[in-house]
């Protein structure tokens, strides 16, 4: 049994699936004139092969014949001719029948790669010289005609100046860049595009049909954006699915095509919050080098993000891997993502749009750091320091001694990783401080408002930690972010650690039910020491003169 892309290929104008090359022919049968050169230029498998094939099939119905040769007759005279509209090509002919098998000998197919010297255009100059023993014109196919060196063109280019009468001439090509322009000046062009999504869903649809098998509309469509715009790709894909499977369900087919695209997703969005951008080039290289088409992997992130919320929503069952306000984010910014159609490199848009993010949030946090100096160091930040509402004077100093131990002497407190053993070992949960979402003032200041609610919840998982917390100063940024204000780089260091600032954001989820941005900055000690002065000693003065 033959393929289905050759039994189902076109045979009619009316038939043809891409929308515009359809309506443009259908203009000219209906003016009753067809050009005697032309030229086919497109992407593979868009159906330049088949049109060509439907025109030798038209210009040789007995029905048309009359007029086309006429007209073409009359391209060498003045002689003037009645145009009326010319009809499709009817089949019932024997010879028409034949041409559309590709087993007439009036219409001769030849593919330039093979076909390229000047020796092989001048053969062709004498063969179509003699008039067809059938039918009434001769068609000559010329496939990738760019194929053809300097010699072969300009010896083409005088025969399609002044074609016989008898000839029709259709070159095709995919490259319609490489053709010299006094070629393509001579020709009627007719462009092919890629197909669209409608366009191979509507072709694959007749198709299965007609073969009586089980198809959703979903998997059809998942076929057609595998196949990136080529209509014999999608047909032959259709065909090898539908055998392998028995029918084009959409879950049979998401996990015959997609595998495990979704986790690779899950990969590539983690890369982008953990700022990993060699991660993201890595995973859109690998997909790159699977030949996955672009608009079916920007399609599935952005359905992949769209289910998370709505579980994270609660809409949907499932454990969502990030809060609402991140996946609100996310999809904001990939829904933006627009694929260029001659991208010079497949995934180009997605893979930027990432690195963007990355790079975003990269500047984000060395801005929170505070300006640097010309010599390259950073510089402590000026940050005002409005009175606590909760705590007095007294209290803040008392908390400073007790909870630090002499945080001016002693040696700051070394954070431990959270005591896991193997055999109880579970994945913690990933909330992620994300530096790219916007920060919400309300929502940050209800963290500010239970801090010691938070350093509680901090204690529980790392004392050492806590410690530091304790003797940070927490504080709304002008842009609506929380702050942890800390007087020692070490301790600054040591809280944006990946780990460490996890455990915060835990805390801050399991506090208020949501992430809040946090920005740890470093700012001057609050207690001014003079030079030889002994540290420890200018702490209780100041606590003696306090309590007094």
């Amino acid at each position: 049994m033959s393929a289905w892309y050759r039994t189902y290929r076109p045979a009619k104008v009316d038939q043809l699936h891409l929308t515009s090359v359809r309506e443009q022919l259908q203009r000219l049968l209906q003016n009753g004139k067809l050009p005697q050169v032309w030229l086919f230029a497109g992407p593979k498998g868009t159906g330049k092969t088949s049109t060509a094939r439907i025109l030798a099939a038209l210009v040789n119905t007995p029905s048309n014949a009359e007029q086309v040769t006429a007209q073409f007759s009359a391209a060498k005279t003045t002689a003037p001719v009645s145009p009326r509209p010319l009809s499709e090509p009817d089949y019932d002919d024997p010879l028409v029948s034949r041409i559309k098998t590709g087993q007439a000998f009036n219409v001769q197919e030849l593919d330039a790669a093979s076909h390229r010297g000047i020796d092989d255009v001048r053969a062709l100059k004498e063969r179509v010289a003699v008039p067809p023993t059938e039918g009434a014109v001769s068609v000559v196919i010329l496939d990738e005609v760019h194929m053809l060196t300097t010699e072969a063109f300009n010896a083409l280019l005088k025969l399609l100046e002044e074609p016989p009468a008898h000839v029709m001439f259709i070159l095709a090509t995919t490259e319609l860049h490489k053709l010299p322009a006094t070629v393509v000046s001579r020709c009627t062009l007719i462009q092919f595009s890629k197909a669209t999504i409608d366009e191979l869903v509507t072709a694959l649809q007749g198709i299965t049909k007609a073969e009586g098998v089980k198809t959703e509309t979903g998997a059809l469509s998942l076929i057609a954006e595998q196949a990136d715009g080529s209509f014999r790709d999608a047909v032959k894909l259709a065909e090898q699915l539908s055998s392998e499977l028995g029918g084009l369900t959409l879950e049979a087919v998401s996990q015959r095509l997609v595998g495990t695209l979704g986790q690779e997703i899950d990969q590539l969005v983690a890369a982008v919050v953990h700022k990993e951008e060699a991660k993201v080039v890595e995973i859109c290289q690998t997909w790159r080098s699977r030949g996955l088409p672009a608009g079916l992997v920007e399609k599935m992130v952005v359905l992949r993000l769209h289910a998370q919320l709505m579980q994270a929503l609660g809409v949907e069952q499932g454990q969502a891997p990030y809060t609402e306000r991140v996946l609100v984010f996310l999809l904001q910014e990939f829904s933006q993502v627009e694929l260029a159609a001659n991208s010079p490199i497949v995934l180009l848009a997605l893979e930027l749009k990432c690195l963007e993010l990355v790079f975003r949030a990269k500047d984000k946090q060395r801005g929170s750091e505070g300006p640097t100096t010309s010599g390259g160091k950073t510089a402590a930040k000026a940050v005002a320091k409005p009175e606590p509402a909760a705590k007095s004077v007294v209290d803040r100093v008392v908390t400073e001694v007790s909870s630090e131990s002499s945080l001016v002497t002693s040696p700051s407190p070394k954070l431990e990783a959270p005591d896991v053993s193997p055999e109880t070992e579970v994945v913690p949960p990933t909330l992620i401080s994300d530096d790219l979402i916007q920060p919400d003032p309300e929502v940050s200041a209800k963290l500010l408002n239970k801090w010691q609610e938070f350093i509680t919840g901090v204690k529980q998982r790392n004392s050492s930690l806590a410690a530091i917390l304790g003797s940070a100063r927490p504080q709304l940024g002008q842009q609506g972010q929380a702050q942890i204000c800390v007087f020692y780089r070490f301790h600054q260091e040591q809280l944006q650690q990946p780990k460490f600032k996890k455990m915060v954001d835990e805390s801050i989820h399991e506090l208020i039910g949501t992430l809040v941005p946090v920005e740890f900055i470093l700012e001057t000690p609050p207690i001014s020491v003079p030079d030889g002065a002994d540290p420890q000693a200018a702490l209780n003065t100041l606590v003696a003169d306090v309590l007094t």
